[in-house]
């Protein structure tokens, strides 16, 4: 092993020295890892070509920094990335940024908010006790000192600071809150301009998957392993996997149909690499919901403690998903549309518009090069606020879709 080996740099195959929740700043390292196997340079190489300081290149690589949007783009560019890559890290370090500025500022009101007590004091009376009632109609104030009483006076910078840190907070609660809650149902047509031939959409579907109707083909963004999420989780998988299921009387499982049949297409291979897309029938689905087919893609892969973790190549995933699909139309004449959720975006930790931007472009792309093919629409599921205004602002400014009306 040569002397350079020994540098105390980690090798771009291998994880930052801490494991990272999943999030922006696990996004970028992970980035930058694939980057870096595609062109393995040291630490000095690249900050050498992105004009920056080796250490400061370094603690971004290893999750340690929060790098400015236009360092991360020189350390991407420097890596040989493209276009879509460089905007995707560009994001991926400007939502980076704001988590870490959210954090400082709750950390900040922590400290204002224990400076304010005084040393040996109950915390949580040190402030005074506080107001017993709300104001009553008259506007009066109750509690012990009477009704003509003012509340106690409380420290200021103290009182605006708690709840400073309470409506962020409540902030905070109520975005997580979103993250299950479907937004109302709906939909956006959009058609690819200047093709041959019949007309060929992209269309956004807003709300929950279960409430969608009209796709012959649904995608299930599932994991590596092709194992099927449990019925009880909240996640695409589990809605499939349950919903596909033949049910007794009181709604328990009596014949897991669409979970066997990815089993037996998977049991002499323990995974399936990243990407890979299997086709299986629907199940009780043909009946409830007018599904004729599942395609399960491997969008996630998972990580012993560490979790699951959205695959690099989403456009891989999504030009796999609708080759199996075009094959099944050809076979099928009564297949003609299919739905993706956004893969990889729930557990899996992706960014949500640039897997927005990613799955757009490839499925425009797939749908323009074959003028003559048997799909007719590809439709993306808008889960949730986040994900249905991602995706309408990206069909609303990609330049080759027309808004369709009718």
């Amino acid at each position: 092993m040569t002397a350079s080996r020994h540098s105390g740099e980690a090798h771009p195959s291998q994880g930052p020295g801490q494991v990272l929740p999943p999030g922006p700043a696990r996004d970028l390292v992970d980035r930058f890892r694939m980057l870096r196997l595609r062109r393995p340079l040291s630490v000095r190489q690249i900050a050498g070509r992105a004009g920056l300081s080796a250490g400061y290149v370094s603690e971004i690589l290893n999750g340690m920094k929060a790098p400015r949007s236009d360092a991360a783009a020189r350390i991407a560019q420097a890596l040989g990335a493209d276009e879509r890559a460089v905007l995707e890290v560009r994001r991926l370090s400007e939502a980076l940024g704001e988590l870490r500025r959210f954090q400082r500022r709750a950390e900040r009101a922590l400290r204002q908010e224990a400076a304010a007590v005084p040393q040996g004091a109950d915390p949580h009376t040190a402030a005074g006790p506080p107001p017993t009632s709300a104001p009553s109609a008259d506007g009066a104030a109750g509690g012990a000192g009477g009704a003509g009483s003012p509340p106690p006076a409380r420290d200021a910078g103290h009182g605006s600071s708690a709840s400073d840190l309470e409506r962020q907070a409540r902030t905070h609660a109520a975005q997580v809150d979103d993250l299950r809650r479907p937004v109302q149902a709906g939909s956006q047509r959009y058609a690819i301009a200047g093709t041959d031939g019949p007309r060929r959409c992209i269309a956004a579907v807003a709300g929950s998957l279960y409430r969608s109707r009209g796709a012959d083909i649904w995608v299930n963004s599932e994991n590596t392993d092709m194992m099927m999420a449990r019925p009880s989780e909240f996640s695409i998988s589990a809605i499939i996997r349950y919903w596909g299921a033949r049910r007794d009387g009181s709604g328990r499982i009596v014949d897991d149909v669409i979970a066997d049949e990815l089993a037996e297409r998977v049991r002499h291979h323990p995974s399936v690499a990243p990407g890979t897309a299997l086709v299986t029938g629907s199940g009780a689905l043909a009946e409830s919901h007018g599904v004729r087919h599942v395609i399960h893609v491997a969008s996630v892969a998972g990580e012993p403690a560490a979790g699951f973790r959205q695959v690099y190549n989403i456009a891989a995933c999504v030009t796999n998903v609708l080759a199996q699909a075009e094959r099944v139309a050809a076979a099928d004449p009564a297949v003609r549309t299919v739905l993706f959720p956004l893969l990889g975006v729930g557990t899996g930790g992706g960014h949500v518009r640039s897997t927005v931007m990613t799955m757009v472009d490839t499925a425009v792309h797939f749908l323009a090069d074959r003028p003559r093919t048997p799909l007719t629409e590809v439709q993306l599921l808008g889960f949730n606020v986040r994900e249905w205004e991602a995706l309408t602002a990206v069909l609303a400014g990609d330049e080759r879709l027309v808004r369709v009306t009718a």
